[in-house]
């Protein structure tokens, strides 16, 4: 064969080689590639477990609590921090719901916080819960959720970082004890002057009305007119006496933390009261008040604070220029639907500084220390405190929020009609001071058989011999058997005893006094004791129990 004749064998077996040779190149760049590509994923995957390596290691290792939860809050990974926290080991505490170390009070709000992080309405959410350990122990924990979601956006898990916050709130709460007691001293002296005026005229018209009766039956009308308006004045001032101490009791009471409806206007005026005597000689005062609702907030830090204002503004001011100076105090609804309370300081005073922040440049105290408790307290109760200096007027205003209509005060309703007549009933008073003892006898003798003991265990000795009381009237803190050790002993002699003792104190401020009213369920009533209450008070329990008692007769002051 030619070669001629041979050239189309040989070119269709070139192209075939060309064409084996092209497809094993791209075989051989296809596997190249795809080993590449395994590499490539290999690589990914090994960051990715890496990754979660480092992810778990920080999760377990963490200092604080963190923890991970599925929708239904069931806890599906956590980090010794927070089994630390919790009081229980990781492997106690892994897939159980989270909640269930929640004090029940705050449950609710930790379920619908992670509902509506499932449902997407949120990606984040944070607030301050209580966790009960198992030992008994709790401990206030800020807790933030956060959502994880898959590339369509869907619910996968959230990512909980706990923070123990306990310490902080123990921190706070001496910081209001310095505060209050701060505040105590700085009253000191303007007080004194307050409780010696009506004191004045208590005693001088005391002393007055016995000389006027010493003629005894033979006393002249006129002389007897002038006994009964002197003991009406002496009780004016005795009621001033007791307002007095009133509204110091209330400023030695602990905040109890809790935000409830508060008489805002109440607050302002005890706070005013209290603060008479050390504006005396530094500036004239003014108090208006337009009605308000209720405001939330907790009613010993409110008057503490507004106090604390009050006490910062006069004490900026130069003795003996009270002419040129006005303190002015206002109290008002906004249209915002916040309750503002002013104070503003009118007279000579630096101008504004650029900072107001900064108590003395804003001219607003020597060092500002009422401020910075009114600050704290203010924002504990999730209001706002602001200040404005001007030239001739520096202003320290309060803004809080309306409590909620369901929760606020209920409207004061006419003053209680005097109770008719009852039963006669049998009254026991336990009192180590002589003179309540008698006083009280006084009071209700006319209507009710009247003992007096002057001890917890003189009380025990007359129960137990018997008949049983129908009231007993205790005060709270004696010398040897206290009350609350008396009714600790009726409880477990006599129940029934236990059941009919109504506390009389002149102020539960310890902390054990205050835990101890607020887990019994007795009635309390506050030293000065009004007669026409006391009477009611015995009359109502004689006709009904004491157990029975209308809520709004007895107030516990704890």
């Amino acid at each position: 064969m030619s070669w001629l004749a041979a050239l189309p064998w040989v070119l269709a077996v070139s192209a075939a080689v060309a064409w084996a040779a092209e497809r094993a190149r791209r075989l051989r760049s296809r596997s190249a590639s795809l080993r590449r590509e395994s590499a490539s994923a290999e690589a990914a995957r090994a960051a990715r477990d890496d990754a979660e390596a480092r992810f778990r290691a920080a999760l377990l290792d963490a200092g604080v609590g963190l923890a991970q939860v599925d929708a239904r809050g069931t806890l599906l990974d956590c980090n010794d921090a927070l089994a630390r926290l919790l009081g229980a080991g990781r492997a106690a505490l892994l897939g159980r719901p989270l909640d269930q170390a929640i004090q029940p009070g705050d449950r609710e709000s930790f379920q619908l916080a992670l509902g509506a992080l499932v449902r997407g309405e949120r990606d984040r959410e944070a607030a301050e819960r209580t966790f009960l350990r198992p030992d008994g122990g709790a401990r206030r924990l800020r807790c933030t959720l956060a959502a994880l979601r898959g590339e369509a956006g869907e619910f996968r898990s959230a990512i909980g970082l706990l923070e123990d916050v306990t310490e902080r709130d123990a921190l706070q709460a001496r910081l209001a004890d310095a505060d209050r007691l701060a505040a105590l001293g700085a009253l000191a002296g303007g007080v004194a002057h307050e409780l010696a005026d009506p004191l004045a005229y208590v005693l001088g018209n005391l002393s007055f009305a016995r000389e006027q009766l010493s003629g005894g039956a033979a006393t002249p009308p006129e002389a007897l007119a002038q006994a009964r308006q002197a003991l009406d004045e002496a009780h004016q001032g005795a009621t001033r006496v007791g307002q007095v101490v009133g509204d110091l009791r209330a400023l030695s009471r602990p905040g109890t933390g809790r935000l409830e409806p508060v008489d805002a206007a109440a607050a302002l005026r005890a706070a005013f009261r209290l603060a008479e005597g050390t504006l005396r000689g530094r500036a004239r005062a003014s108090l208006e008040v337009v009605p308000a609702p209720p405001v939330l907030g907790d009613p010993a830090r409110l008057g503490q604070a507004l106090l604390g204002l009050l006490l910062d503004a006069v004490n900026a001011l130069p003795p003996g220029q009270e002419a040129g100076h006005l303190v002015r105090l206002e109290l008002a609804p906004e249209a915002d639907g916040r309750v503002r309370v002013a104070v503003e300081v009118h007279g000579p005073g630096p101008e504004a500084a650029p900072a107001p922040a900064a108590a003395a440049a804003a001219g607003w105290g020597a060092d500002g220390l009422g401020l910075a408790a009114a600050r704290r307290a203010v924002e504990a109760m999730g209001g706002e405190l602001a200040l404005a200096a001007a030239p001739g007027l520096r202003t320290a205003t309060v803004r809080l929020a309306v409590a909620p209509r369901a929760d606020r005060l209920s409207p004061a309703g006419p003053a209680p009609a005097a109770p008719e007549a009852g039963p006669r009933g049998r009254v026991l008073v336990v009192d180590d001071e002589p003179y309540v003892g008698k006083t009280l006898r006084r009071i209700l003798g006319q209507a009710h058989d009247v003992e007096v003991v002057a001890s917890g265990e003189a009380a025990l000795e007359r129960l137990a011999a018997g008949p049983l009381p129908d009231v007993i009237l205790c005060d709270l803190m004696m010398p040897g058997m206290t009350g609350m050790a008396l009714h600790a002993e009726l409880v477990a002699r006599a129940p029934a005893a236990a059941a009919r003792v109504i506390f009389v104190t002149g102020g539960a401020v310890q902390e054990g006094p205050r835990r101890f009213l607020e887990a019994v369920a007795n009635p309390v009533l506050e030293k000065p004791l009004s007669p026409d209450l006391l009477r009611r008070v015995v009359a109502e329990s004689v006709r009904r129990g004491v157990a029975a008692l209308p809520p709004d007769l007895v107030t516990p002051s704890i």
